[in-house]
């Protein structure tokens, strides 16, 4: 028979070691993450990629040496990944979990729940815990794996880097200096320019999409480094990356070679734009409407002149081109030549021996004429209608003024140079009379201080004197002498004028060509007057040439322009003409280029080509020796001298 209180020990037995072994079991009440930095956070069921190393805070009981802590995906804890767990303090009750999650085998992105499961030694069985979101996590397959998320950063900060160098040297670039570089640069410039101008037109268009693009580079950039490190690591690593590699490299590099650069990456800066366009073109109008249109720079004339120091141009250059610049600051009363200085003669002078001696001494072509007092200029005359003028003949500057007709032109003395320029260039003559703003008494008269020719403007423009070999003087405000100029040579060369013939024929020959010539109509006596004639038969109108069949045997070429008649006296000459080059000689007393001498509205083309083939003596008057032969005519038929009342 059994003993009952045997049994009931026994059994009191049994039941105390169970109670020991159900207290000596690990429990897990649940497990919180840690962050990169070590410090706990819960935001319900934790979730991580897979492959990603996590650490976790373990909150139980009998947590020790031999406690197995894992997660398996299956609610029997088969098939279970394991962890490292290290205690933390005495008692058992806390513990830090780390583990790699591990490939779920599933679709990309989606989230398989893992259970945590335990083995102790009392339970050598892996056991799942209370199903709770602190007892559970979420572990899904990323669509980009870590080489992936290596070449976005790579590619990020490279874009990032181009964006901001190309934000220094486009925007750098001015409009005006592209046209600039479009029209007058090197071949490469020209190049280069004409890819920029279209996209650097639309500025603001162009600056917010580089901003954008390289904004978005950086936070896309800054979102992958955070997948990898903790915030602190990841913030000293994109400063660093950004500040060193995307902004101070770049934008020193895009200042050096902003037109180079900038043209050879137009394609990518083109694609930015269009892909940011949604956002940046609206905000470009924005811009637009508040701050307006762009302004370019733009260079006054002391700008340029400060450029033009900078340039490698020879001092001579840049003289010239100073000097256009200033001339519409400067006024013809600051160039002109003072009325003191000018050479003038009063309208009731005599064209004697010794008043064109004066006049050809002077060493001037234009010769003012006063009425009265000096300041009061009316007429103007040329020294070249002087060529044939007969000093016997004593001839009234009033008849000489009368027939020229030269206008004057009158200017105040506050005209710009510019402006004084532009009336030279619009106008045949080149000399202009300054007024005074005094107003005389009577109406038809002018208060003249002075004159301002069309040399003066240039040698202001060249900022040095012109001297040719007619001037008199070095400067003619200052009044300083040529010391090669001798005015007792024009009064030789006006005595002995009819000896300046280099080829002289024999009298005979002349006596037979002034008979000829007054068979044609240009030379008749209604014309020419035989003494006219005579006097011009004594300058210096016959040529020699040698007939070698050279470039300069050629007297008229076909379609060529040309002001001067010619007659054959000795030799031979060749015409040629027509489109089968027919030819035929001319001799003695042949002559062309009758329509040389009175054209006057259009110029002289001969439709054939004359050219010397022999040894020839010829005849050659220009239209100005001629011209001046008819005026010379016309004062010699004026006795009396013309009433100027009127």
């Amino acid at each position: 028979m059994i003993n009952l209180k045997n049994v009931l020990i026994f059994g009191f037995i049994h039941f105390a070691k169970a109670i020991e072994e159900a207290s000596n079991e690990t429990i897990i009440y649940g497990i919180i993450p840690l962050s990169r930095e070590g410090d706990p956070y819960y935001d319900g069921v934790p979730v991580f990629r897979s492959n990603e190393f996590v650490k976790f805070v373990v909150f139980g009981e009998n947590l020790n040496g031999d406690v197995h802590v894992g997660v398996s995906k299956y609610e029997n804890c088969e098939y279970v990944e394991p962890s490292d767990l290290h205690l933390q303090g005495p008692g058992g009750h806390h513990a830090i979990m780390s583990m790699v999650t591990t490939d779920t085998g599933e679709s990309f992105l989606e989230h398989v729940r893992y259970y945590v499961c335990v083995r102790d030694h009392v339970n050598q069985i892996w056991i799942r815990q209370d199903i709770n979101d602190m007892n559970m996590i979420y572990i899904y397959k990323p669509v980009l794996t870590t080489s992936v998320y290596v070449l976005i950063i790579i590619f990020c900060f490279s874009l990032s880097s181009l964006m901001s160098g190309l934000n220094i040297g486009l925007m750098s670039l001015d409009l005006n200096e592209l046209h600039l570089l479009k029209n007058a640069g090197t071949t490469r410039e020209r190049r280069h320019a004409n890819k920029i101008i279209p996209v650097r037109r639309n500025g603001n268009f162009l600056l917010c999409s580089i901003l954008i693009t390289s904004t978005l580079c950086n936070s896309i950039a800054t979102v992958s480094i955070d997948n990898f490190v903790s915030d602190y690591v990841t913030v000293a690593i994109v400063t660093v990356i950004i500040v060193l590699f995307c902004e101070i490299l770049p934008q020193s590099i895009c200042t050096y070679f902003p037109l180079v650069i900038g043209a050879h990456t137009i394609y990518i800066t083109k694609l930015c734009m269009f892909l940011t366009a949604p956002m940046s073109y609206p905000l470009s109008i924005i811009l637009k409407c508040i701050l307006g249109k762009e302004i370019s720079a733009i260079y006054t004339k002391e700008r340029l002149k400060e450029l033009l120091k900078m340039t490698e141009l020879p001092t001579e250059e840049k003289q010239i081109i100073s000097g256009a610049l200033d001339l519409s600051q400067k006024k013809v009363s600051e160039v002109m030549t003072m009325l003191d200085d000018v050479f003038s003669i009063p309208i009731t002078s005599i064209m004697d021996f010794e008043t064109i001696a004066l006049i050809l001494s002077s060493g001037y072509s234009r010769i003012p004429i006063y009425v009265g007092t000096k300041t009061n200029i009316m007429y103007l005359l040329l020294t070249k209608d002087l060529a044939l003028l007969d000093p016997d003949d004593k001839v009234p500057v009033k008849v000489l003024v009368q027939h020229t007709k030269y206008s004057c032109r009158y200017i105040s003395q506050d005209t710009p140079l510019d402006e004084a320029l532009g009336l030279f260039r619009d106008s045949r003559g080149h000399m202009a009379f300054i007024v005074g703003d005094k107003k005389p008494q009577d109406e038809d008269k002018r208060h003249v201080i002075g004159l301002i020719t069309f040399e003066d403007i240039i040698e202001e423009i060249f900022q040095a004197e012109i001297n040719d070999e007619t001037d008199t003087f070095f400067d003619n405000r200052s009044k300083r002498k040529l010391s090669r100029v001798d005015g007792s040579d024009w009064i030789s060369i006006l005595s002995e004028y009819s000896k300046r013939s280099t080829i002289s024929p024999s009298e005979n020959l002349k006596l037979a060509t002034f008979h000829f010539l007054s068979g044609i109509s240009v030379f008749s006596v209604e014309n020419i007057s035989p003494k006219i004639l005579v006097k011009l038969l004594h300058l210096d109108v016959f040529q020699s040439a040698p007939g070698q069949k050279l470039p300069q045997d050629s007297i008229y070429v076909q379609g060529v322009p040309a002001d001067f008649f010619v007659m054959v006296l000795e030799g031979q000459m060749e015409v040629k003409m027509g489109v089968e080059d027919l030819k035929f000689e001319a001799g003695p007393f042949k002559f062309f280029g009758v329509e040389a001498l009175k054209t006057r509205k259009s110029q002289f083309k001969p439709d054939y080509t004359l050219q010397v083939i022999r040894k020839t003596l010829y005849l050659k008057i220009s239209r100005v020796l001629y011209d001046a032969a008819i005026l010379a005519t016309r004062f010699e038929r004026f006795k009396e001298t013309p009433d100027f009342s009127g």
